[in-house]
């Protein structure tokens, strides 16, 4: 009988144990880096531009808060048809939320989208904004949109959308 009792403490225990360690979101997925991207229309013509080796997170500033998202089609550099977009968030612990383009790249803490398109660079977009739509987990999310004028030509960026690193830790 001392066996039997010593039997079902045990498994009281075992029992009690497995399902303290279980949670509610133990079947959710960790978001993944190759799950990176930015998408957006440029001119009436769609780019998709996904994967980690390409859509890549640099941190800079004061503490490393600065959030470059930088992505490139991977062409070549003298390509024609290359084009790499930059988006710069100045604390990566950003809240979601609408933030205004600036087209002032020379004044820190401002937001800008920057485009290299036919050879040139366009360096920042002077309308349109940053949705951050989720900054959780390391990852964040968000749209954007906006035009910019080089000259007498007009780059419009509509449909804009991306996943990316926002904590370097």
């Amino acid at each position: 009988m001392k066996i039997v009792k010593t039997i079902l403490v045990v498994v009281l225990v075992v029992v009690s144990v497995t399902f303290q360690s279980c949670s509610a979101n133990d079947n959710e997925e960790t978001p993944s880096s190759s799950d990176l991207f930015i998408k957006f229309t440029l001119n009436n013509q769609e780019t998709d531009i996904q994967g980690e080796a390409r859509v890549i997170s640099a941190f800079s500033g004061n503490n490393f808060k600065q959030l470059s998202i930088n992505a490139n089609n991977n062409l070549q550099l003298s390509d024609p048809d290359y084009v790499s977009i930059t988006l710069l968030i100045p604390n990566k612990d950003v809240s979601p939320g609408t933030y205004n383009f600036s087209g002032d790249v020379f004044t820190s803490g401002l937001y800008h989208c920057r485009l290299r398109v036919d050879g040139a660079t366009i360096q920042s977009l002077n309308t349109g904004s940053l949705v951050v739509t989720s900054n959780t987990g390391g990852i964040i999310e968000g749209t954007f949109s906006g035009a910019a004028t080089i000259g007498s030509e007009t780059y419009t960026v509509t449909n804009g959308s991306f996943r990316a690193i926002s904590d370097d830790n």
